[in-house]
């Protein structure tokens, strides 16, 4: 309640929250039925591609690395975000 001013009930039917699986085959949807049985398996809410390309860059030249994914449900509403406004 401290950080979205809602009780907890109210909070389940505004936000989601579950697992994000990262893959670095950029092609999984042109074999879905070979992927679909492990994403599914796996209770996954998103598929994230950008996150193990980070990863396997980082790891490829030995350079520390780290991922924070922020998923938006307004990504294009046609104003600049500033730091005021979250």
């Amino acid at each position: 309640k401290a950080v979205s001013g809602m009780p907890g009930e109210e909070v389940k039917q505004r936000l989601r929250t579950g697992t994000v699986v990262t893959t670095d085959d950029r092609n999984w949807e042109l074999r879905y039925s070979a992927s679909a049985l492990r994403f599914n398996l796996s209770r996954a809410v998103a598929i994230d591609m950008e996150s193990a390309t980070i990863a396997a860059q980082g790891y490829r030249f030995r350079v520390p690395y780290g991922t924070l994914l922020c998923v938006s449900d307004k990504p294009l509403h046609g104003e600049i975000k500033l730091p005021g406004s979250c």
